[in-house]
């Protein structure tokens, strides 16, 4: 007797501890992770039907989606979101309503609100075209990151000038927001540019990207003094690559992939006998920017080539000019004259059939004028 009545004990302890965890675990799926209202920012009511996106920062996994409902209320469970911090995005009216916040930070065991006001959606638009030739890019591809997240994008239209626009989902960012807009433009045979637009509620932001594999301004230091019509070259170890003018009304220089690819080159900015010479080191897969702001008058140096042991000219010489490890000038003949050249230490090498090249050593100052005499061993 005794022990049957023992035995009713323990399966009603059972089953009144069976009963506590279901209650408790239908509990604990009921409180939400997340939750919030989305209203519209103009009059303050509730949105129906908003679309609310959880990003992880850095990647483009979304981690979990939802909508509002008939109180513009939305919430996520526990499975959807686990302890972490979020970006959550809503949008409505096809993205033409929307609104974003930053560090939504979601803790085990408890219920995070994140409530969002949606305004009208900012604007983004632009042409895409090669950056020394203005040709246009119709095809060429824009897209918008938000905090690393790959956030839109848009086609240039080949049929519009290669405008493309962009005029939805793209929120104005709160003060302090720990991210901003990255915007990235491709087209096959070029590197990739990027662009920081800032983006407010209602307006539109224009953005151009110029595509190239080099570019940058030339201007004097002063604010709204630039060199438009300043010439850009660019040497190699062997030479002379390729020059362009910079463009008005902002003294803007860009070279094609076609004719400068990846490397390491020296940059030579000249305009009305001032000049300066920079290093540079083009990635190839992305636009790499180069300015000058500090051109300086340019030196000259010349001089003769000598036979070292009868002092006569030699005819057939070449003389080359390096800065550093790049060639900036050379020329054929008995005497050269080198003009335009940046300030600097300089290795004159002269050369010629039958003879042992030979070799000086110069340094020009800016505006200054030098002289320097080279003399061959016969071989």
């Amino acid at each position: 007797m005794l022990t049957r009545t023992f035995s009713r004990s323990l399966l009603c302890v059972t089953a009144v501890a069976l009963l506590a965890a279901t209650v408790l675990a239908s509990y604990c799926a009921a409180v939400p992770a997340l939750t919030g209202q989305v209203v519209n920012q103009a009059n303050g009511q509730p949105l129906i039907g908003a679309a609310v996106t959880m990003y992880l920062y850095d990647t483009p996994e979304v981690r979990a989606s939802t909508s509002t409902g008939d109180d513009g209320i939305y919430s996520f469970e526990p499975a959807q979101a686990p302890p972490g911090t979020y970006l959550v995005y809503a949008s409505a009216e096809g993205g033409q309503l929307c609104g974003v916040e930053f560090d939504v930070a979601v803790t085990a065991g408890q219920t995070a609100q994140c409530d969002l006001s949606l305004a009208p959606s900012g604007a983004l638009m632009g042409q895409i075209t090669d950056g020394e030739t203005r040709a246009e890019l119709g095809g060429a591809r824009a897209i918008v990151s938000l905090c690393g997240i790959p956030w839109v994008e848009a086609i240039a239209d080949p049929h519009l000038w290669a405008v493309y626009s962009i005029a939805h989902d793209l929120p104005e960012l709160p003060p302090g927001a720990p991210g901003v807009y990255r915007a990235d433009a491709s087209y096959p045979g070029y590197p990739q540019q990027k662009r920081y637009p800032a983006i407010s509620s209602g307006n539109t932001a224009y953005v151009n990207f110029p595509l190239c594999t080099l570019m940058g301004q030339v201007a004097s230091g002063f604010p709204g003094s630039t060199y438009s019509g300043a010439t850009v070259s660019i040497y190699s170890p062997a030479g002379f690559v390729r020059a362009v003018q910079a463009q008005s009304p902002w003294g803007v220089y860009a070279f094609s992939p076609q004719w400068l690819s990846a490397g390491n080159y020296a940059v030579v900015a000249s305009y009305d006998g001032q000049c300066q010479v920079k290093p540079v080191g083009v990635p190839g897969d992305w636009t790499k920017c180069l300015n000058f702001f500090a051109l300086t008058p340019s030196a000259t140096v010349s001089g003769e080539v000598k036979d070292a042991f009868t002092g006569q000219s030699v005819s057939g010489a070449t003389v080359k000019a390096y800065l550093g490890a790049y060639l900036l000038a050379q020329s054929a003949g008995a005497t050269y004259e080198f003009t335009g050249l940046p300030a600097g230490g300089y290795l004159l090498v002269a050369s010629c059939a039958g003879y042992v090249d030979g070799s000086s050593t110069v340094t020009l100052t800016a505006g200054g004028t030098s002289s320097a005499n080279l003399f061959l061993q016969p071989q």
